[in-house]
């Protein structure tokens, strides 16, 4: 008789304007120990996580209408809304003047969109991206 207690699942959260890929990464959660949770927008993703959620992860576009990706990281971190959660931005432009604010943001991770279908990302979320794709991919 198998007694172990199935893998929680990691609750993530995805922000991301593109509404394409967003429904991309929901239908490729399925697949995954994964809760995702979208948010089409920096105020969306906000007041999801001032409604009390607290996701394992977040994956975080940069360049989204309305509130961008680096302040919705700045009131993410001064509200402390989600403390613990590993950090990962998710976009196709790698904005060179904001790496150490990123840094200082506590951005694990920068993975250019085209880079990964969203199965590879959500694989690299539930078993971890882990120091070789640290040191290749830096933020």
């Amino acid at each position: 008789m198998d007694t172990q207690a199935p893998a929680q699942k990691k609750k993530v959260l995805l922000i991301d304007d593109d509404q394409f890929l967003v429904s991309l990464y929901k239908k490729n959660a399925e697949q995954y120990p994964i809760e995702l949770t979208t948010a089409i927008s920096g105020e969306e993703a906000l007041e999801i996580l001032r409604g009390g959620y607290v996701p394992d992860n977040i994956l975080l576009d940069i360049n989204m209408p309305g509130m961008s990706g680096v302040e919705v990281l700045k009131a993410v971190r001064d509200e402390k809304l989600a403390p613990n959660a590993d950090m990962t931005i998710l976009s196709n432009i790698h904005q060179a003047e904001h790496e150490e604010e990123f840094r200082k943001l506590g951005i694990q991770r920068f993975v250019p969109k085209s880079f990964l279908l969203p199965s590879q990302v959500l694989g690299y979320v539930v078993n971890g991206f882990g120091a070789d794709w640290s040191e290749s991919n830096p933020v």
